[in-house]
């Protein structure tokens, strides 16, 4: 799932992006961004059914691969048009209620002979716990029901998004100097948040939502246990929430102390056009490498990555769709990621065997999206 990190949780990495960044028109490198994560889209599904059982589960398996990458890739390409903030969710939902039907066909419905033993295909009887009702398949998509309803309300319904979108919240910040001459216009309002249609409310709202019905269905246990999921909430959002903010004041620092221009001068001294556009995404990856956040990515690099461009010439749009998938890939070598997803699945202390599986699937993702980005910024096209 290390594509939908920069558009996934209703692309909050990717309005990192657009606020260090001040771009004016994010249509752009919304679109190329899509068009490049098409490439681990893709290479994630061949990538599982090679680890699986190389040449024999991926010619059973290409056709699924196929088709959930279309809906997926080209359904983020097409969503990026009109809403960047829903381009991960509604295609992966397509996805998810496509896999029915392919379920049904003979060539996944019967067991395929030849598959390897593996604990992923073992299922596993849990219990609900004492008191709990048994929850249904229906009650358990219900989140991405609710999910889906709210941002289409809030989004596809052009009186109501605009009427919504004059709530906003902006501090004023007067103008600065740095000793180096390096000037910072005033702003009456910078950067003003528009809170009722930003994806955080759409959660929210989503949260509030299905909190009350499974509450009222009795799928939460007594109060103690609700007790408890409140401090697991804290405890997940008030490190990450500290970690992202403090990326994102470090950024502005940067930025606005003329220390980001100081490095892409640098970088431009030292790296031709076409070498920086290739290999432009890999600051993405090592960004996300070493915070584990394609989030925290962002803010870190992508100004700098506006930076360069600017003074290599490059297509700013272009660089900074490298610079965002290269985030997003870079979360499956993340430790982070890593450890969260063996704790999750029960495997813990198999971290130096998945990095070992992924880390030759991200490096080869970084180069085919090099070659893309060369594509898109126009090397090599007559």
């Amino acid at each position: 799932s290390a594509w939908g990190h920069l558009f996934g949780s209703l692309a909050i990495s990717w309005l990192t992006l657009v606020r260090v960044t001040d771009l004016a028109n994010p249509v752009p490198t919304a679109l190329q961004s899509a068009l490049l994560l098409c490439i681990p889209i893709l290479g994630a599904g061949i990538g599982i059914a090679w680890m699986f059982g190389r040449w024999a589960v991926l010619r059973q398996s290409w056709p699924l691969i196929a088709v959930l990458g279309i809906l997926m890739g080209g359904g983020q390409v097409l969503v990026t048009l009109w809403d960047p903030v829903l381009a991960a969710f509604l295609p992966s939902f397509a996805a998810m209620l496509a896999l029915f039907p392919l379920s049904r066909w003979k060539r996944f419905s019967e067991p395929f002979e030849g598959l390897p033993a593996s604990r992923i295909m073992q299922q596993a009887t849990g219990d609900s716990g004492a008191g709990s009702p048994r929850m249904s398949l229906g009650m358990a998509l219900l989140p991405y029901v609710i999910l889906t309803a709210v941002a289409l309300l809030l989004s596809a319904v052009p009186p109501l998004h605009a009427f919504l979108r004059h709530f906003r919240i902006g501090l004023p910040f007067p103008s600065v100097t740095t000793g180096y001459g390096l000037v910072e216009p005033a702003y009456a309002s910078y950067a003003p948040l528009a809170f009722v249609t930003h994806p955080g409310c759409y959660l929210l709202l989503t949260s509030l939502l299905t909190y009350g019905i499974y509450g009222a269905c009795g799928y939460f246990r007594p109060n103690e246990e609700r007790e408890s999921l409140w401090r697991a909430l804290a405890r997940a959002a008030i490190p990450s929430s500290i970690a992202v903010i403090s990326f994102l004041v470090t950024s502005r620092v940067m930025s606005l102390s003329g220390q980001t221009d100081v490095l892409a001068l640098g970088i431009s001294q030292v790296a031709s056009p076409g070498v920086y556009a290739f290999a432009s995404n890999w600051l993405g990856v090592v960004g996300a490498f070493t915070t584990s956040s394609t989030t925290a990515s962002n803010a870190l690099f992508g100004a700098l990555q506006l930076r360069v461009a600017h003074y290599e010439g490059l297509s700013v749009p272009s660089i900074l769709a490298a610079h965002g998938a290269g985030s997003a890939v870079g979360n499956a070598i993340a430790p982070a990621d890593v450890v969260l997803g063996t704790t999750t699945a029960g495997n813990a202390g198999a971290e130096g065997a998945i990095l070992r599986l992924t880390l030759p699937w991200t490096v080869v993702m970084s180069l085919l999206i090099g070659g893309g980005t060369l594509l898109l910024a126009g090397f090599g096209v007559p």
